[in-house]
């Protein structure tokens, strides 16, 4: 049987009320899909002006003493003394403050902006092609467990006919075998409810693969109940 797997969605979404398929997430252009790149990786594409300034306070400003020194030269004409008096040095002040100011003007690429835009726009057909796979495994899977629910019911129920007609066979031996003329013998019974009681198990296990498969295909349609009637 040849069919369709739109076919399917449609015929189940109204048994449930729902959309089973994800909502893609798919961005219309290429500049839709670098709007949500984080700010870094777009410094190379386009000019960039960063600014940073600090600020610190010490407790007590930070100096150096230079003691009092004395030096002695030896010169053409006699030794010269040398006196530096004592000093005091500031090294860094209570408060200070820093600023600094950096600016990238891009010339010349050499390719590199179109690059940007082929490798994003390949980017965003990837993603397409992503959404439209999860779509198709989506479809895939329900189409599969819906088969498969549908043969496990359409088997159960054969077995319910199947045990129907062979207890209506087994009451009809039995009355013959006690109420007849002898024409039944209890060995041709005792076969029919053998048979009858192995078959009781294969119903129930039927019916436990009924409910499994149904089961499966709830879980997959992402809902509580199962889409079928009964």
């Amino acid at each position: 049987m040849g069919y369709q797997g739109t076919n399917i969605v449609e015929r189940i979404r109204p048994l449930t009320g729902k959309d089973i398929r994800r909502p893609p997430r798919i961005f219309k252009d290429t500049s839709e899909f670098m709007s949500i790149i984080p700010g870094p990786s777009l410094h190379k594409y386009f000019r960039d002006l960063d600014m940073s300034h600090g600020f610190s306070r010490l407790d007590e400003a930070l100096n150096f003493d230079y003691p009092a020194t004395t030096m002695t030269l030896p010169t053409i004409m006699g030794d010269m003394t040398i006196t530096s008096p004592e000093q005091e040095i500031d090294v860094l002040v209570e408060k200070s403050y820093t600023a600094t100011i950096e600016g990238t003007w891009l010339l010349y690429d050499g390719g590199m902006r179109k690059g940007y835009r082929e490798q994003t726009q390949g980017l965003v057909d990837m993603m397409k092609q992503e959404v439209r796979r999860t779509d198709l495994e989506i479809i895939d899977d329900v189409k599969r467990f819906y088969w498969g629910a549908v043969l496990a019911k359409k088997l159960h129920q054969v077995g319910l006919d199947t045990l129907s007609r062979m207890n209506a066979t087994l009451n009809l031996t039995e009355t013959m075998y006690k109420e007849g003329a002898g024409t039944v013998k209890k060995t041709d019974w005792l076969n029919n409810k053998v048979m009858v009681d192995t078959l009781r198990p294969m119903v129930a296990l039927l019916e436990k693969n009924k409910l499994m498969s149904r089961a499966a295909l709830a879980n997959t349609m992402k809902i509580q109940k199962s889409p079928f009637r009964r």
